[in-house]
């Protein structure tokens, strides 16, 4: 095998990879190549190509990784060679990592690192909630409902190394099962694109690894107080007079949810979803806010929630954005909207939104978000992203960005999360509430998430562990009613009662149950100030210093950010909370 010197290799022309990388190319002996890319001081990247073509995948396609802005010096924090036969070798300058990868290529792939002996191996999100620390074990990265939630192909060593695997297609984490001195990604679809990093400890991996996927998202103040989901059956007057019991109980609460009850047609998954109008009124001739149930419980001090389910082709969309053609939709409507209907008077126009408007595009023209803007105008404050569809597979399904359902099921959770989440902040202006049941590898940028319909107790609490070893900290689980769920329910990244389909509500609770959530509330919004500053701080911007000040109902919370990414609370006003 002859080195190449140092090239410039043309990648795939989209919007992540625009302009032209550095890396070294290496002639394999089966006439394969292997490119290793210096992406930054920490961080390396290995591919193969695939019949002389680099390929991308999902999640650079539609920029979910960083490409530019990496810290990039002549002396790395890392030592690479590469072998005749292929093999690389790594050893780390900032920590005692040393290993090597060794890369196949066919229709589909394996990787294969070396593990030393006591070596601790940690990540891979929600694929499995037997234990926090993966070695042995074997894990498929697919979502799948109460199985595989949020699997995140990507894991982090106790000797200083980590590493993302960027593909969306199916694939397994055998670490240390099938061999034991080996961690093997195995794939029967796709190429190998494999992001290596290393770090001094723990906290640093992790650094580099939401720097590489994006950083956790900083919810709004109110999303890190206490979030109750009411029954699915309730209608706009008795969800008042929850909110109210609530106010009258003093106990602390920001937002109150609906479930899937509260739409005309129960799971509507089309644009054009609205109200069950025989439970949720809204005067024919307003939707402001101020006449409807939404203006009650904003009065009261309540942001309103609601459930949410998607069967969308979202790639549709994401592929006009790439054309640089992000308003293009609006031209595709194949009709008229219909009249809106007029009094029995004929002179009265009624305000109500024109959603029939949106049967009138082709699936996946328009931006999944944009049909939700006539709720948002009413007032409507969060989204719930239900696993439903995002767990289901599609296998008889081309999606209209030319890719199969096996590559485009574990991508889906993304798009999905990212629509919504920078839909609805590019529409207010504000930072969004939207959580979420399913997820991948950059989840942490665009959503908080729960642990899905599993209920509470230790194994849903191992998955909120298993995320946070993922970047992931806006995470919670189901509160249960006993002493040890109330305990660890209230002390999760983020926190609500789901009551879906039962009785759930604390006055309806035995007595000490109903203080201990008086309780338990009333101390989380006490610790909201180091909540919301732990927050910030996951979420900072390296290298950026900034001063910010968030006012939350009568408390200001001011912080300043130094060029180290630090964050110190500076003042913090609270005054006569319950």
């Amino acid at each position: 095998m002859n080195r190449l010197q140092v090239m410039t290799v043309a990648m795939v022309s989209t919007a992540l990879f625009a302009a032209e990388v550095r890396a070294e190319i290496h002639e394999l002996a089966n006439g394969g190549k292997l490119s290793v890319e210096q992406v930054s001081d920490r961080v390396l990247r290995l591919r193969r190509s695939v019949g002389g073509t680099w390929k991308e995948s999902g999640m650079s396609r539609y920029g979910f990784l960083k490409t530019e802005g990496w810290k990039k010096s002549a002396t790395p924090g890392y030592d690479v060679a590469v072998a005749a036969n292929g093999r690389v070798t790594v050893k780390s300058k900032v920590s005692k990592a040393s290993f090597t990868v060794d890369t196949e290529q066919g229709k589909g792939y394996s990787i294969v690192l070396s593990l030393k002996d006591g070596e601790r191996i940690y990540g891979i999100g929600d694929s499995s909630r037997k234990s926090l620390q993966r070695r042995p074990g074997r894990y498929d990265i697919w979502v799948a409902n109460g199985v595989c939630n949020m699997p995140i192909p990507m894991a982090i060593s106790s000797e200083g190394w980590g590493l993302l695997n960027n593909s969306t297609w199916k694939q397994a984490f055998d670490v240390g099962k099938k061999d034991p001195n080996a961690l093997r990604i195995e794939a029967d679809e796709g190429w190998v694109d494999l992001f290596l990093f290393v770090g001094e400890d723990y906290r640093a991996l992790l650094d580099t690894y939401t720097e590489l996927t994006g950083r956790p998202h900083l919810l709004p103040a109110w999303g890190y107080g206490f979030m109750f989901v009411a029954n699915q059956s309730i209608n706009d007057f008795a969800l008042c007079s929850d909110a109210r019991t609530f106010r009258q109980e003093k106990i602390p609460c920001d937002t109150i949810g609906l479930e899937p009850g509260w739409m005309r047609e129960f799971y509507d998954m089309k644009t054009t979803k609205w109200w069950d109008t025989n439970k949720f009124h809204i005067p024919m001739w307003t939707t402001s806010k101020h006449l409807t149930f939404i203006g009650a419980l904003d009065r009261m001090g309540f942001k309103l929630s609601l459930w949410t389910c998607c069967d969308y082709d979202l790639t549709r969309y994401e592929e006009e954005v790439l054309a640089g053609k992000p308003e293009a939709w609006k031209l595709k409507r194949t009709g008229v909207c219909p009249e809106e209907p007029r009094d029995a008077y004929r002179w009265w126009r009624y305000d109500f939104p024109r959603h029939f408007d949106e049967t009138n595009f082709p699936e996946g023209a328009q931006p999944w978000f944009e049909h939700y803007k006539k709720f948002v105008k009413m007032g409507v404050r969060a989204f719930k992203l239900d696993g439903c569809n995002q767990y289901g597979e599609h296998p008889d399904r081309t999606w209209a960005n030319g890719m199969s359902d096996k590559e485009v099921h574990n991508l889906y959770t993304l798009l999905y999360g990212r629509q919504m989440s920078k839909g609805y902040e590019a529409f207010t202006g504000e930072r969004a509430m939207v959580n979420s049941a399913a997820g991948y590898a950059g989840v942490q940028h665009y959503v908080a998430t729960w642990a899905g319909d599993t209920g509470g107790g230790a194994p849903a609490l191992m998955s909120v562990q298993c995320l946070a070893f993922g970047g992931h900290c806006n995470t919670s689980s189901d509160l249960e009613l006993t002493p040890s769920g109330l305990h660890y329910g209230f002390l999760q990244g983020w926190t609500f009662l789901d009551n879906w389909d039962g009785f759930l509500v604390p006055w309806y609770c035995t007595p000490e149950q109903c203080a201990a959530i008086k309780r338990y509330s009333t101390l989380r919004y006490s610790l909201l100030p180091y909540i919301y500053s732990t927050a910030a701080e996951a979420a900072r911007m390296a290298g950026i210093s900034r001063s910010a000040f968030y006012k939350y109902k009568d408390a200001v919370f001011a912080y300043h950010e130094g060029a180290s990414g630090q964050i110190v609370t500076l003042s913090m006003v609270l005054r006569d909370r319950p």
